[in-house]
């Protein structure tokens, strides 16, 4: 019998013996904002949940369960639009430790985060530095980066990577909710690229961009709402871009799973 990777499908009993197998238990995250006009506000939620079990159930090297997923994360920048639900920065990140120690409290022994939002990578990296310094083997990855390399070749629109609303974004929603391709199709046929950063009033940032410096991504009521080349995207694309983001995540739970991570710190000499 195939291994059910739906958190929420099994029983105690059932859970309990996964984990005594070394499952890996995996958390999504994401948001529901704002996608520009022809996005669905819960892309990121729904598309890290999807992805996520897509590769829990392509995964071959360990058995891989995902955990229910709360839908809100840390949206604040994109508060100007109808549609965006955001929570306070100390309630996301209290989520997240909560839900690590009652997983680590069943005694699995490790845990992952996938994420789907790019305002929630800052909150997730501060709250692991503190739980792995705690004693917890506690990782998050964003869904897109382990097989970036793969599919940003196939990218063919004048914005090269993720954005918002971007052609990668656009064309997996197409492949994975496929009766709504046709309206999104419609949708961003006529957009232009917009490659610029958001939060850019004007063109008098460069000193912070080529600093590497970190500011918010704020997209205001002026904004177009997204930020790339959604027009580009289509439904076939998208299936190839999702076949491979998928692919590479499966491997990325195998790899993740076999690591020795260190956790927790020594007493002070």
């Amino acid at each position: 019998m195939a291994f059910e990777n739906d958190w929420t499908k099994h029983t105690r009993d059932t859970l309990a013996a996964a984990r005594d197998a070394g499952a890996l238990p995996v958390l999504t995250v994401g948001a529901v904002e704002q996608h520009a006009e022809h996005l669905p506000v819960d892309m990121d939620s729904a598309s890290a949940y999807a992805i996520a079990m897509a590769a829990a159930r392509r995964c071959s090297e360990v058995p891989v369960v995902v955990m229910p997923a709360p839908m809100y994360g840390f949206s604040p920048h994109h508060a100007s639009w109808a549609g965006t639900l955001t929570v306070k920065l100390a309630t996301f990140m209290a989520l997240v430790e909560d839900l690590v120690r009652c997983v680590a409290h069943q005694g699995f022994k490790r845990m992952l985060i996938v994420n789907g939002h790019g305002g929630n990578k800052a909150p997730l990296a501060a709250k692991i530095g503190e739980l792995a310094t705690d004693g917890f083997e506690i990782a998050a990855v964003d869904y897109w980066t382990p097989g970036e390399a793969a599919w940003r070749k196939m990218l063919v629109g004048r914005f090269d990577g993720v954005g918002h609303a971007c052609e990668y974004e656009t064309a997996l929603l197409m492949a994975l909710r496929p009766e709504l391709a046709p309206e999104i199709a419609r949708k961003v046929r006529n957009l232009p690229p917009r490659l610029d950063q958001p939060y850019l009033r004007g063109s008098n940032a460069d000193a912070l961009l080529e600093a590497r410096g970190t500011y918010a991504a704020i997209f205001g009521n002026e904004d177009c709402g997204y930020r790339g080349d959604p027009a580009a995207a289509t439904p076939e694309n998208g299936a190839k871009m999702l076949d491979a983001t998928v692919e590479a995540l499966a491997a990325f739970y195998g790899a993740y799973a076999r690591m020795g991570l260190k956790s927790g710190t020594d007493r002070p000499r």
